[in-house]
């Protein structure tokens, strides 16, 4: 039961990611974390600069080794500069689909098990239920109107769970060789016609107010944010950790909290968890991105309808 348009693209979406994407592990947490980890954030400013110098110094080396003006046998360069193995330590395997722990031992997953099955399994039909969300001032006399009109929002209700009761379907109508190729308003970007049953709702999708162009930029300030506040909040931490600075009476007497980075850690991992999703989820359902479609697809899906329409 689909209700709008963007829980159609949604569930479109997620049947592309779920039979056409491979069959590799995948988790939204492990996937952030690869994208966040080594980035430096919880790293103390001491040891920072250390390790800047560290690898400004070996990409100098570098350099002199393939300067062809130097001798042939140039004095080697010591493995630990700076005395601290961490910083020499060698840069572990880049991350791969296949192996997304960046480990050797991990097992590779055959090719052909990465492709969908043909035919793909029945998926249950769809029920197809237009909703338009109606927001702001300039949506009043829709309120009005739709006040006195509630009779037409309770027959459309009625007629879908009488459609699924009597469970008639038809095949799901992929955009014919004529609508191939999406069609978009030159001037607000918005889609005017994608053809077949991709254009559900999409009438009611033109409604979609224009500030939600703005919740990437949202994302982005608030991520800005956080991670302004959080540079002196770690700093406090590590200055504390390595006793450049003692207890606060307030930390003392426990009014405040002594924060810890392991804390921080999980804390920053929840937010970016949540920010990645959300701009992910925007690139589905914004009103100029089409429905996920596969030719591959074509008289794979069925749709309810009501009986007069069968």
């Amino acid at each position: 039961m689909l209700v709008g348009r963007a829980s159609f693209k949604e569930y479109m979406e997620g049947l592309k990611r779920g039979w056409m994407g491979g069959v590799n592990p995948w988790s939204l947490e492990a996937d952030v974390k690869r994208k966040i980890e080594g980035d430096g954030v919880f790293d103390d400013p001491a040891t920072a600069q250390l390790r800047d110098a560290a690898a400004a110094e070996r990409d100098s080396a570098a350099a002199n080794l393939d300067d062809p003006s130097l001798p042939s046998n140039p004095s080697p360069v010591p493995s630990n500069p700076t005395g601290l193995g961490f910083l020499s330590r060698p840069t572990p395997p880049p991350f791969s689909p296949n192996n997304p722990n960046g480990s050797q031992s991990a097992p590779s997953i055959p090719a052909h098990l990465h492709l969908p099955p043909s035919p793909l399994p029945p998926q249950p039909p769809i029920l197809f239920l237009p909703y338009t969300n109606h927001m702001g001032f300039k949506a009043f006399p829709y309120f009005i109107y739709q006040f006195f009109t509630e009779r037409h929002r309770v027959r459309a209700g009625s007629e879908a769970a009488l459609a699924l009761i009597e469970s008639n379907t038809r095949p799901f109508q992929s955009p014919t060789r004529e609508d191939q190729g999406v069609t978009t308003d030159p001037e607000t970007g918005k889609l005017t016609r994608q053809g077949g049953d991709l254009d559900f709702d999409l009438e009611g999708e033109s409604f979609t107010r224009k500030s939600f162009k703005k919740f990437p930029s949202q994302i982005e300030t608030a991520r800005k944010d956080y991670y302004d506040a959080l540079r002196t909040r770690v700093e406090s931490v590590l200055d504390l950790q390595a006793g450049r600075r003692q207890m606060t009476d307030a930390e003392l007497s426990g009014k405040t909290k002594v924060e810890m980075i392991d804390e921080m850690k999980d804390e920053r991992l929840k937010k970016e968890m949540r920010w990645y999703g959300g701009e992910d989820g925007y690139e589905i359902v914004k009103p100029e991105q089409p429905v996920v479609w596969d030719p591959r697809w074509d008289g794979w899906l069925r749709v309810f309808v009501k009986s007069d329409d069968f």
